[in-house]
C-alpha cells in the first residue's frame, strides 16, 4: 500500500477535546460527596468546633484489641476527610465519646473439613460529642453495618467490617448525611 492510499488519521480539534474535558468535570461533580474539594457538606457541628479529642471508648467485648483499633479508624477517616484537626483533651474543642454496641462475627460458609469460606460481620456503633468547656452534647449519632465478606481469615473480616461502619458514622458528620 502506497503512501497517498492510507487513510489519514482523524483529529480532535482542540474546541472538541475542551468541551469534552468540560462535560465530564460537570458530571464529576454531581457525584455527592465525590466531588474535587476535601470537604462536602456542612459539618454537623457548631461553628467553633474545630478541634476533638476522643475522650472514652466503651466496649463491651472481650476483644481487647477492639477499642484502639476503633479510635485510630475513626481518627483516619476524619483526618482523610480533612474534617477536624485532633488536639489534646485540655485543648480540645470537643470531647468524642465512642461506643461499642455490638460486634459479632461468625462462620457462614464452611467446606466440607470445616474449613470457614465466608464470614458475616454485624458491627453497631454510638458516637457523642461534646463540648470541652460545658460538656453540653453537640452531636450524637449511630452506626450499622452487617456484611458478609469472603475473606482469608476472621480478623481480615472483622477489620474491614469496623472500616464500614466507621465511615458510615463519619459520614454523618455532615449535613448531606
Amino acid at each position: 500500500m502506497n503512501a497517498a492510499a492510507r487513510p489519514t488519521p482523524r483529529r480532535i480539534a482542540p474546541s472538541a477535546l475542551l468541551l469534552l474535558v468540560l462535560a465530564a468535570a460537570c458530571l464529576l461533580v454531581g457525584c455527592g460527596r465525590y466531588g474535587f474539594t476535601a470537604q462536602e457538606g456542612k459539618l454537623a457541628l457548631p461553628e467553633d468546633v474545630h478541634t476533638v479529642y476522643v475522650r472514652s471508648v466503651e466496649n463491651p467485648t472481650m476483644l481487647t484489641w477492639l477499642p484502639a483499633r476503633l479510635v485510630s479508624t475513626f481518627r483516619d477517616e476524619v483526618t482523610q476527610r480533612h474534617m477536624l484537626e485532633w488536639s489534646t483533651r485540655d485543648a480540645a474543642d470537643a470531647l468524642v465519646d465512642l461506643e461499642i454496641v455490638r460486634f459479632a462475627i461468625s462462620s457462614s460458609l464452611l467446606t466440607k473439613e470445616e474449613t470457614t469460606l465466608q464470614y458475616s460481620a454485624s458491627v453497631t456503633l454510638n458516637a457523642r460529642a461534646y463540648g470541652r468547656a460545658d460538656n453540653n452534647l453537640l452531636w450524637q449519632r449511630s452506626s450499622s453495618w452487617s456484611e458478609t465478606f469472603l475473606a482469608a481469615n476472621d480478623q481480615v473480616a472483622r477489620e474491614r467490617a469496623l472500616d464500614l461502619a466507621v465511615q458510615r458514622l463519619v459520614d454523618q458528620l455532615t449535613d448531606a448525611y
